[in-house]
């Protein structure tokens, strides 16, 4: 479960990233006074902010459904 949710994590960041090379090419296109930067240090942090969020979105309803209790779960379905 934790892999799964990293891959759609490592998925997302790879689209966000492939998404915002496409607009460094388009967005001067349609606006030529914009200026659009992008670094090897933005995708960086970038992808290690989506990583460090999908961990962390995994993490709290995977730390909750441990604490409970076995009969109770099984008892919503």
């Amino acid at each position: 479960m934790i892999a799964e949710s990293l891959l759609i994590c490592l998925a997302g960041v790879i689209v966000g990233i492939l998404l915002a090379l496409a607009g460094r090419y388009y967005v001067p296109r349609f606006f030529p006074t914009l200026v659009v930067s992008l670094t090897r240090e933005w995708a960086l942090i970038a992808s290690g902010l989506g990583l460090l969020g999908g961990l962390l979105g995994l993490l709290y309803p995977a730390l909750r459904a441990a604490r409970m209790d076995p009969v109770q779960a099984l008892n919503f379905e």
